[in-house]
Parts: structure tokens; C-alpha cells; sequence
């Protein structure tokens, strides 16, 4: 068979050789700082990540104590509304036993009456 390029010029395999192991370490070189590169960039991300979650985790947080807040809020505001129509109701029932009021008497009440509900209206609104 035909000689091989190595035993047949053996002075030019001897220099090309450190030639190409020289890139090879160059490249090997480039590849590392960009791993240790790539490295860098993942612990940031990681540490941008671990930060995102803290800060959702304690809106989360503050979002469910601020419903329970609410919760207690609307019942007690549902509690005041009940109080309020048995005392219309019971105002209402002890305004049909007693005696009918005087002429003038009956509109102030009516319009005592009315800005009391608009001002339960408002109030509960508040709480919807």
C-alpha cells in the first residue's frame, strides 16, 4: 500500500502537530471562559428568580390577610344593615299602633327615614 503521510514527511507532521494542538487549547480555552460566563449568568438569573418569588409569595400574603380583613369587614357591615331594617321594622310596627302622627310630623319623619337608608346604602356599598 501507499506510505502514509506521517513516515513519509515526518518534519512536517512534527510542526503542524503543536500548531493544531495550540488551537485545540485556544478553543478549549474560549469554551471554558464561556461556560464559567454561562455560570455567572445562571446564578444571577437564579438569584433574580429566588427574589421574584420571595416578592410574590409576600403579596400573596398580604392579599389574603387583606380578604380576611374584608370578610370580617362585610359581615360586620351585613350585621349593621340587619340591625338597622329590624329597628326600621320595629319603627315601622310602632308607628301603626300609635296614634297617626300630625300632619307635619309625617314628612320630616319620612324624609328622616329616607336619609338614613341612602346613608345604609352608602355605607354598604362601600363594603360590595
Amino acid at each position: 500500500g501507499a506510505p502514509s503521510r506521517a513516515s513519509a514527511s515526518p518534519g512536517i507532521s512534527a510542526v503542524a502537530m503543536p500548531l493544531e494542538l495550540g488551537g485545540l487549547q485556544e478553543s478549549l480555552d474560549a469554551t471554558r471562559a464561556a461556560c464559567e460566563k454561562l455560570r455567572k449568568n445562571i446564578g444571577v438569573v437564579n438569584s433574580e428568580r429566588d427574589a421574584t418569588r420571595r416578592a410574590c409569595k409576600a403579596g400573596i400574603e398580604a392579599a389574603r390577610s387583606q380578604m380576611v380583613r374584608m370578610q370580617a369587614e362585610l359581615v360586620a357591615a351585613q350585621k349593621l344593615q340587619a340591625k338597622a331594617a329590624e329597628k326600621a321594622d320595629a319603627d315601622e310596627d310602632q308607628a301603626a299602633s300609635s296614634s297617626s302622627p300630625g300632619v307635619d310630623e309625617e314628612p320630616m319623619r319620612r324624609r328622616a327615614l329616607q336619609t338614613q337608608v341612602r346613608a345604609m346604602r352608602h355605607e354598604l356599598a362601600k363594603w360590595k
